[in-house]
């Protein structure tokens, strides 16, 4: 009878340590697979159709999933940031879907309560806490998204549209930081923020903004005066 070989103590422990290591690789790589597969084929830039608000709801249940399953809080902030984009779409008619933005905002606060740093989410937070009327919310939202990403290019245009929209709830800190982004948006698309001051009440927070750079003031007043 041939005798039956015993591991030695050491092989065993090793074997165990790298089923150890697999196992935690997995798990540490799941959520990211799992995110990438749900935003899989989404384009959050493009038109909101039927064929794309299926893609982002589908996209979404995943996401939350990711979550729920992994403990992935970035996955809970890309589906915010989703929900607040189909919820914003409308309806047929065009109509805001207000209890989608509610969604939209409790899982950016859940993403965000635990990795803060994301100008992007602040900003989305912001947009969605003003829609569901919860102004001094939007405000402080619209500070830490400036505050941890003052010069984000593709968010200058965005947020300078919060600002002049929450110019009233704001504190001077906030003017002020909001003004920042108000002057690179003008030098960004003075275009679009020229639109932006023509719309009923905005043209104060703007010319606020400006005020301060003769160069960016004069072309300001000249631009206005030019439209009118």
């Amino acid at each position: 009878m041939v005798a039956t070989r015993r591991l030695a103590p050491w092989k065993l422990v090793a074997g165990g340590l790298g089923l150890a290591l697999l196992a935690l690789g997995l798990f540490q790589a799941g959520p990211a697979v799992l995110r990438l597969y749900a935003e899989w084929g989404i384009d959050p830039r493009a038109p909101v159709t039927a064929e794309s608000a299926a893609a982002m709801r589908a996209g979404i249940r995943l996401l939350v999933a990711a979550d729920d399953w992994f403990g992935d809080p970035r996955a809970r902030i890309r589906a915010g940031l989703y929900e607040l984009r189909l919820a914003e779409a409308g309806d047929a008619e065009g109509a805001v879907d207000h209890d989608g933005v509610a969604r939209a905002v409790a899982d950016l606060n859940a993403g965000l309560a635990r990795v803060p740093a994301d100008p992007l989410a602040w900003a989305a937070l912001s947009d969605g806490r003003l829609v569901v009327a919860d102004r001094s919310g939007a405000a402080a939202a619209l500070e830490a998204s400036i505050l941890l990403g003052p010069n984000e290019p593709e968010l200058v245009l965005s947020r300078s549209t919060l600002a002049v929209a929450l110019w009233p709830d704001l504190d001077a800190e906030g003017r002020q930081l909001a003004a920042t982004q108000l002057r690179l948006a003008w030098d960004h698309d003075r275009t679009a923020v020229l639109a932006l001051a023509r719309i009923g009440g905005n043209v104060v927070p703007v010319m606020v903004a400006l005020e301060g750079d003769p160069t960016r003031f004069a072309a300001l007043m000249k631009a206005l005066a030019e439209q009118r």
